[in-house]
């Protein structure tokens, strides 16, 4: 985790095009730094979107000396990086693990809810592309069967998968997680004038 998002965790401050400008020296140092930077407020709110429960959950434990479960200079679990420095995501089989816990259509926050909402609050930086994607996306009137349709239409056999009971909650709170994150940015792009 690149230490601006690390700091942005522990304070409550969120990554702004400020800081990044406070940091410009260091980060150009090394030459993909800022990329990465911006690719981690892209798979921060990717993950928070699909409740992916194993990439970031195992930051959740930064102490105070900027240490937890995962060694934070190892990397970000379930990816891999390109020698250009693109980060891929894999092993996205992960997601949706709070909603598994519900029997009923009540959206409640749980203990990797409140995290992946910290974690989207460390980050006021985003790709104009993302969010245009994301406001795109909600104005489907149902973005999650949207994606689902899309899916499904290049790849047949999706309409042979037996549907998880839970299928029509999952779309409830993937909606409900959306319009969330929409409201983040917003919050960030007039506070802070973010793209």
């Amino acid at each position: 985790m690149p230490p601006v998002i690390t700091n942005a965790y522990k304070t409550g401050n969120p990554v702004t095009s400020n800081i990044i400008t406070q940091y410009t020296k260091p980060l150009l140092s090394k030459p993909h730094a800022v990329a990465e930077l911006i690719q981690w407020g892209t798979i921060i709110v990717f993950d928070n979107l699909i409740g992916h429960y194993d990439r970031l959950v195992l930051y959740q434990s930064i102490g105070p000396l900027g240490n937890s479960r995962r060694s934070l200079e190892r990397g970000l679990y379930n990816s891999l990086k390109s020698p250009n420095g693109k980060l891929w995501l894999i092993d996205n089989e992960s997601a949706f693990f709070y909603q598994s816990k519900y029997q009923g259509p009540i959206y409640k926050y749980t203990q990797l809810l409140k995290f992946n909402d910290r974690m989207l609050q460390t980050v006021c930086i985003f790709q104009s592309s993302l969010v245009a994607e994301l406001r795109r996306l909600s104005r489907q009137p149902s973005a999650f069967h949207y994606l689902f349709d899309f899916a499904g239409s290049y790849e047949p056999l999706l309409a042979n998968v037996i549907l998880d009971p839970r299928f029509e909650l999952f779309a409830k709170i993937f909606n409900t997680r959306l319009g969330q994150i929409l409201e983040w940015v917003e919050h960030c792009q007039t506070l802070y004038n973010a793209t």
